[in-house]
């Protein structure tokens, strides 16, 4: 009986440490979106999403309402924070997070969050610069590919 209340105690005490640490591991994780200030972006980001297809789409203005009610319940931070955690806490260990962390509170991790948008605006500009660049090579690509498609040669 002893041996048996003793290996419960083991089991209790494994599970109480594996529990402190998935709370920890987690608590690095968002941490870590802290410092990446996703609460902030996802809000900013799902507005702009909203307002985007408002301003495109012309039957889409007549239901922001409805749009920004549904994002508001569903693409909140509120109600995105668990499943995002969790891709972080499967994908790096704690120590891992703990790293980043150190990293993201330094000056350089600081201007990093900080310019990353900017520099993910330049980088879409220049790959939306060289698309434009290179349409007609990739019409006359397609066309190619439609010729061979009907039995034909390619076009010069």
């Amino acid at each position: 009986m002893r041996t048996v209340r003793f290996l419960a105690a083991i089991a209790l005490l494994i599970s109480v440490s594996a529990y402190a640490d998935s709370a920890s591991h987690r608590r690095s994780a968002e941490r870590l979106m802290e410092l990446f200030n996703v609460p902030t972006t996802t809000q900013l980001a799902v507005q702009a999403i909203v307002e985007q297809q408002a301003a495109t789409n012309p039957g889409v203005g007549a239901f922001s309402d409805a749009f920004r009610s549904f994002a508001a319940q569903y693409l909140s931070w509120d109600a995105l924070k668990g499943p995002i955690l969790e891709v972080y806490v499967e994908e790096f260990n704690e120590e891992d997070l703990r790293q980043l962390v150190a990293f993201f509170e330094t000056p350089v991790g600081r201007k990093f969050v900080e310019r990353s948008p900017v520099v993910a605006e330049k980088v879409g500009q220049r790959v939306e610069k060289i698309l434009a660049d290179r349409q007609v090579e990739l019409r006359r690509l397609i066309a190619e590919q439609e010729l061979k498609a009907l039995g034909t040669g390619p076009v010069r």
